[in-house]
């Protein structure tokens, strides 16, 4: 037996003599200048160790091994550069049928990944055919695979070199097994990877825009892996108005995907956990209820931690709220069949202000599927701070003035439950004196659209708390306005006047009998309508 260099092995020198004269010729015609000669030698290698005429004790992988890492390493390397494109690839082809039957991969690294940087992450001798970039990337993913005992970690530069290279390719397929590659990488170097981590989180934030909603969801999972390993909220910075467009992507698994990560970067990146709590509230309103579910479940895993974190807090709230029991009622909405425990209110409240802000900013937006999360959003964001919206009254009812004028059916129903919550949970003495109160001095135009607000809250409200004397001043206030608006604001304040008529009838039915009196034309008018 003769005694490998590694002392693994043991090979009678029989075996091994005989497999080298059979390669023997193949070897030498690898080196040799003819390109056809070359592309022939190569083609037959192939088939001796993987093809159709595969020499027999080669099955042994350990013997393939030996024999590959003594005698065929080198040679095939080199052909990485060879002029012809079919020898390249069947080269490459060859290193990766290596690598997926033969876990011993570390004593080609020296040749192997140097060869595979220049081919993929340099300008001068860059491979153009893009199947076999594909192969290197897939050969890169491969070895990272059979390397986890600190193998990498001397190639470990060049490595990322090339993933953040290859992230560019045009070949889609190559920036998908580049991210693979990342992937693997922070799971075999997790004490390394944060060094390269905003290096590698640039690159990927190029592929979170990619056409393919598969490549934009293989970058998540790779930015998600690196981002516990490094300087978290300076690599959230590079992808920020990345992760706004991916709150409303297309693809529902990728919006799934992002309410999962936020949930694991809320603790995190304290500094963003109000933009994350407010892309969880958002994903509530989801149409998909795959995506509501998460987005429940969100909430409450991070309730959970909470609790877990300030127990005391917790404590003091369910106490208070026991001794003031049955102040609120709860109207159930899917995904909510109940109301939201108290740990998920305090965590909502703790951010409120600034999450709040944030789904404005989307029920605002000028697209229609941006508006209906955004009203969604803020509908579920006053189930959980219930009376605490008081600190964001403003954005409540400005939601409910857009959904007045709003073209839109879905967001004139989200504008009208929110409504509803704010009667619910603000009372109709706050929400008057905050319409009216204060501004007793304002232009016929602001007084107009305070009063259709307050017209369209009370449309939504009970009968039974509607204060019969605020709901006249409004009937009255209404046909006023109606009289003297122009033409496009009569349409609103009839919509108006039509949506409170049912609420106090007598009331109503009382206003416009004396309004007959006075402006006929314009009271025979709404009643034609």
């Amino acid at each position: 037996n003769n005694h490998n260099s590694h002392g693994e092995l043991f090979l009678t020198r029989t075996i091994y003599t005989e497999i080298c004269e059979k390669l023997n010729e193949q070897v030498k015609g690898m080196s040799a200048k003819e390109v056809p000669v070359r592309r022939c030698s190569v083609e037959k290698l192939d088939k001796c160790l993987f093809g159709t005429a595969k020499i027999a004790s080669l099955s042994d992988t350990s013997l393939l091994s030996v024999i590959f890492r003594n005698i065929l390493c080198k040679p095939i390397i080199s052909l990485l550069y060879d002029s012809s494109e079919k020898t390249r690839t069947i080269s490459v082809s060859m290193i990766l049928k290596y690598s997926n039957q033969c876990t011993d991969t570390q004593s080609l690294l020296p040749y192997l990944i140097p060869a595979i940087k220049e081919r993929l992450a340099t300008m001068t001798s860059t491979e153009d055919v893009e199947e076999i970039r594909l192969i290197l990337i897939k050969i890169i993913n491969q070895v990272i695979s059979n390397e986890k005992n600190g193998n990498l970690l001397p190639y470990l530069e060049d490595l990322v070199k090339i993933c953040t290279h290859c992230l560019s390719d045009v070949f889609y397929k190559v920036r998908k097994y580049s991210a693979k590659a990342i992937i693997m990488m922070a799971q075999v170097c997790p004490d390394r990877i944060g060094l390269h981590g905003s290096t590698l989180v640039k690159a990927l934030s190029q592929c979170l825009g990619h056409r393919l909603w598969k490549i934009r969801h293989i970058s998540l999972e790779a930015i998600d892996a690196i981002m516990e390993r490094g300087n978290a909220m300076q690599m959230y910075g590079i992808i920020e108005q990345q992760m706004t467009n991916i709150a409303m992507d297309s693809s529902h698994r990728l919006r799934i995907l992002l309410l999962r990560v936020f949930s694991s970067w809320f603790w995190l990146i304290p500094e963003k956990a109000a933009d994350m709590m407010a892309c969880i509230l958002t994903g509530i309103a989801d149409q998909i209820p795959q995506v509501q579910d998460i987005a429940r479940e969100s909430i409450q895993k991070l309730s959970q931690e909470y609790e877990r974190r300030h127990p005391e807090e917790i404590q003091e709230m369910l106490t208070y709220e026991t001794k003031h029991s049955g102040k609120h009622s709860f109207e159930a909405h899917a995904p909510l069949s109940e109301r939201p425990s108290i740990a998920e209110r305090v965590i909502v409240r703790k951010y409120q202000n600034k999450t709040i802000q944030m789904i404005y900013k989307e029920a605002a937006h000028w697209t229609l599927p941006c508006r209906i999360r955004g009203y969604g959003g803020m509908f579920f964001a006053l189930i959980f701070v219930e009376d605490y919206a008081a600190q964001n009254i403003d954005l409540f009812i400005d939601c409910c003035l857009s959904s007045i004028s709003d073209d839109d059916s879905v967001v004139a129903e989200w504008g009208r439950k929110i409504s509803r919550g704010m009667n619910r949970y603000l009372g109709q003495d706050l929400i008057y004196k905050h319409l009216f109160g204060n501004f007793k001095n304002t232009n016929n135009g602001e007084e107009m659209q305070r009063t259709l607000i307050y017209a369209h809250i009370i449309s939504c409200s009970d009968p039974s708390i509607v204060s019969s004397s605020k709901y006249s001043a409004v009937v009255e206030d209404l046909i006023g306005f109606l009289v003297r608006a122009n033409k496009q604001e009569k349409k609103h304040v009839k919509i108006a006047l039509n949506a409170v008529r049912g609420i106090i009838p007598e009331a109503y039915d009382n206003h416009i009998s004396a309004a007959k009196l006075k402006h006929p034309q314009c009271i025979s008018m709404l009643e034609s309508d």
